[in-house]
């Protein structure tokens, strides 16, 4: 305890004074004063009654206490310090501490919590004013006018915030939410309006590149580096795995640079270390890791990585995503054999799991010219697919116009390139398919 620790308290009666407040006040809640002899015979038994003396240690305890209050204040994050100040608020102190408080600057980033502490603490000081107004009329405006500020502030962060979660929902998961103020905070965001405010910079381009506008992605990540440090590691994670799902999306429209890109956001995780989260990795994040790096022939670095981070998966978790991992380095190196051995130590009725193993199977099959093990796993895949709910019409629809075109591919004699350039054409035409790069290989190789 506090008082009980040596670096701030040498006086053994001062703890002594503190636990008989103690029993007295749980004894009596109804109390409205200390029975001072009382306390004092507890003390130094035999002794004469010193009211004087012990005025002295009380005086000395209550200054340990506002020691204590500060050491409490100090350690706390900003967010956090309205709830000291409401939880130890004492008359002889309390107003400079709030003063203190609303004009600290604190190190790290000034996220929603801190415009939400500000905005509390500025009404709060407002309301210790309240009884003498009349002494404290400019500071007491000031107050409101910063309370309203920060306020704004936090609400509409919060909202930008709200805005963007829905937004992405609603792509993912086929459902649509009703959001208010709506079309005031599209007017914030394609406006230069509270720029200058990091929080909501940062959420006005997310929402953008939640959108798929273009020329949005390099300012995005190039703000969210600049001020990673500063940030919560939540929202490090957060605004990374949103740049990284943009990448995939562009991946999928073909435009395969952006394969560099997030390649090139993975290696920054890394390095910075924005990768493990509790120690831990996230098994979506680790087989997204594998995957962007040998699609840009970093097949040293993946095994590496795949060595050097499986250990960190959750333990539920390694089997399969090592296995799996290791199948689509396998595959990358053309060891189809190898691969579809590993496969077969993988969940297939995992929703996750369930579509890239199929797909990784479907590739080796096709590799290695199993066409009756290959013509099975389509038509499973297909009912799979079909039967699977939560599923985004965007994620089936990718996924399903891959199965068509090599379904197509399968069935086409090698040597008609009429009907090879036909069904290229048609993959060409259809908006979204998933493995764009892989069939765009095997059109290659077909001359087509």
């Amino acid at each position: 305890m506090f008082l009980e620790s040596a670096y701030f308290n040498n006086e053994a009666s001062l703890v002594q004074i503190h636990h008989a407040i103690l029993a007295q006040v749980a004894a009596n809640k109804e109390m409205v004063e200390l029975d001072l002899e009382s306390i004092h015979r507890g003390i130094f038994p035999g002794k004469k009654f010193n009211e004087a003396y012990l005025r002295v240690l009380l005086t000395k305890l209550i200054k340990l206490i506002e020691k204590f209050i500060e050491t409490e204040y100090c350690s706390v994050p900003y967010h956090k310090k309205f709830e000291v100040l409401q939880r130890f608020k004492l008359k002889r102190n309390y107003e400079s501490l709030i003063k203190k408080t609303i004009s600290l600057e604190p190190e790290n980033f000034k996220d929603d919590l801190f415009y939400l502490s500000k905005s509390l603490l500025y009404e709060d000081y407002n309301a210790y004013l309240s009884p003498s107004i009349g002494d404290h009329i400019e500071d007491y405006k000031h107050n409101i006018i910063e309370f309203n500020r920060n306020f704004d502030i936090y609400f509409i962060s919060k909202k930008l915030k709200s805005l963007c979660n829905i937004t992405n929902d609603q792509a993912i998961l086929n459902t649509q939410y009703e959001l208010t103020y709506k079309d005031e905070l599209l007017k914030i965001i394609y406006s230069e309006q509270l720029d200058e405010i990091i929080p909501i910079r940062l959420y006005k381009l997310l929402y953008r590149l939640i959108n798929k506008e273009d020329g949005v992605y390099d300012p995005f990540v190039d703000l969210v580096k600049e001020n990673a440090q500063k940030l919560s590691i939540d929202e490090v994670f957060n605004f990374l795995a949103h740049a990284q799902n943009y990448c995939i999306k562009q991946i999928n429209s073909s435009k395969f640079e952006f394969f560099e890109k997030m390649h090139e956001l993975y290696v920054y995780r890394i390095e910075n270390n924005f990768i493990l989260s509790q120690n831990e990795i996230n098994p979506r994040l680790f087989k997204n890791v594998v995957n962007t790096a040998l699609r840009v022939g970093e097949t040293d670095w993946t095994y590496d990585f795949i060595k050097t981070y499986s250990k960190f998966l959750p333990k539920s978790e390694y089997e399969k995503a090592y296995n799996f991992n290791m199948a689509f380095y396998q595959f990358e190196m053309k060891h189809y054999s190898k691969t579809i051995e590993l496969l077969s130590k993988v969940d297939y009725d995992d929703l996750y799991y369930g579509f890239n193993v199929r797909m990784l199977l479907m590739k080796s099959y096709y590799e290695l010219d199993e066409m009756e093990a290959l013509d099975h796993l389509l038509l499973s895949f297909k009912i799979f697919i079909s039967r699977k709910k939560g599923i985004s019409d965007y994620y089936k629809l990718a996924h399903q116009n891959v199965i068509l075109i090599v379904k197509k591919l399968v069935e086409v004699n090698p040597r008609d390139k009429k009907k090879l350039s036909a069904i290229k054409l048609k993959f060409e035409s259809l908006k979204p398919v998933a493995e764009t790069a892989w069939l765009k290989e095997k059109f290659a190789e077909f001359g087509v």
